[in-house]
C-alpha cells in the first residue's frame, strides 16, 4: 500500500490558509488599459493605413489616355471626356485607379455621347487606349453646296460644319489651309441630280459604300489620281470615277470590288502606251470590260 505524504499535504493546507497569494497560482496577470489601447491603435493603423497607401500611390493611377480610329470626332474630345469621367466616378474609390476602372460604363457613355458605332478600351500599364469606330465613313455626300457624312449603311449622318467643309476643299483642291477638323482622309461623292439631302436619308446601299471605299483605298496604287466620284441620283448602283486630267471609270456599286480592280489593273497595263487616248473604261459588267 502506497504511503501518503502527510507532510506535503499538511504544507499545502498551511500555505493555502495564509494571506499571501502567489500570482502565478491565480493565472495570468491582467493587461493594463494602456496596452489594450496601443494594440487597438496599431490594428487601426494597419487596417486603414495600408489600403489608403495602396489607393494613393501614383503608380496605380491612370496617367495617359489616347483615342484612335476616328474620322470626324477629335481625339482630344474623347480623351477629355474620359478624364472627366474618371475624376467624377470615384465618389468612394478613386475612379482613375487601375483596380477600379469602369471600362464598360465608360465605353457605353462614349458611345452614347459621341454617337459612335462601338468603343473598346484597352489598358496597358497605366495608360488607356480608346479604340473608337464611328458610324461615319470617309465618304462625303455632296449635293450642290451642301456636304453630308455617310455611314456604313449609306445613310446621311449629319451635315459638315464650315470648318469641316474647308478641310474637305483643302484636301481635294488645295483651296486653303487645312483646319484639321477632319481626323482622316475622306473622299467625295457628287450627286448629279442635286436632290435636297436630309439627315438619315438613304443615298447609297451598304454594298455600294463598301465598293467605293475599296476603290478609294486601292486606286492610287494604280498610279492614277481621282478627282471625284459621281452618281446620277441617290440609291443608284452605278457610279463614275473622274480621273484627274484623264478618262472616266464606270463602276458597279453592287459588283465585286476586287474583280473590278483587277480588271482595271489589267486594262491600264495593256493600254499604258495609249492612256492619253482613252475616254472611259467600263467595269460594270463582270469580265466584259469596255474601253473607248
Amino acid at each position: 500500500m502506497k504511503r501518503r505524504n502527510f507532510f506535503k499535504s499538511h504544507q499545502v493546507r498551511q500555505y493555502q490558509r495564509t494571506r499571501f497569494r502567489n500570482p502565478y497560482f491565480d493565472g495570468k496577470p491582467k493587461s493594463s488599459p494602456k496596452r489594450w489601447l496601443f494594440r487597438i491603435l496599431v490594428l487601426l493603423i494597419v487596417a486603414v493605413g495600408i489600403p489608403w497607401l495602396l489607393l494613393s500611390v501614383p503608380w496605380l493611377r491612370v496617367n495617359a489616355i489616347s483615342a484612335q480610329g476616328l474620322v470626324t470626332v477629335s481625339p482630344s474630345a474623347l480623351e477629355g471626356y474620359s478624364w472627366d469621367f474618371l475624376n467624377s466616378s470615384g465618389k468612394v474609390l478613386p475612379g482613375d485607379h487601375v483596380w477600379f476602372l469602369q471600362e464598360e460604363r465608360l465605353s457605353a457613355e462614349l458611345t452614347d455621347t459621341f454617337e459612335l458605332e462601338s468603343v473598346s478600351i484597352e489598358r496597358k500599364g497605366r495608360g488607356l487606349t480608346i479604340n473608337a469606330l464611328e458610324r461615319i465613313t470617309p465618304a462625303i455626300w455632296v449635293s450642290g453646296e451642301r456636304m453630308f457624312f455617310v455611314d456604313t449603311n449609306g445613310l446621311l449622318v449629319r451635315e459638315l460644319s464650315n470648318e469641316e467643309q474647308t478641310d474637305v476643299r483643302a484636301l481635294l483642291y488645295g483651296e486653303s489651309e487645312r483646319t484639321y477638323a477632319l481626323q482622316s482622309e475622306v473622299f467625295t461623292i457628287f450627286d448629279e441630280s442635286l436632290t435636297e439631302p436630309q439627315n438619315d436619308a438613304e443615298v447609297l446601299s451598304a454594298g455600294t459604300i463598301e465598293v467605293l471605299s475599296a476603290f478609294d483605298a486601292e486606286i492610287e496604287s494604280l498610279r492614277i489620281t481621282v478627282d471625284a466620284y459621281t452618281i446620277e441620283e441617290p440609291r443608284a448602283t452605278w457610279f463614275t470615277i473622274n480621273i484627274r486630267n484623264g478618262f472616266e471609270i464606270y463602276v458597279n456599286g453592287e459588283g465585286d470590288a476586287e474583280q473590278q480592280l483587277e480588271n482595271l489593273e489589267v486594262i491600264l497595263q495593256e493600254q499604258k502606251d495609249l492612256i492619253s487616248e482613252i475616254e472611259y473604261i467600263d467595269l460594270r459588267f463582270g469580265n466584259r470590260v469596255y474601253v473607248r
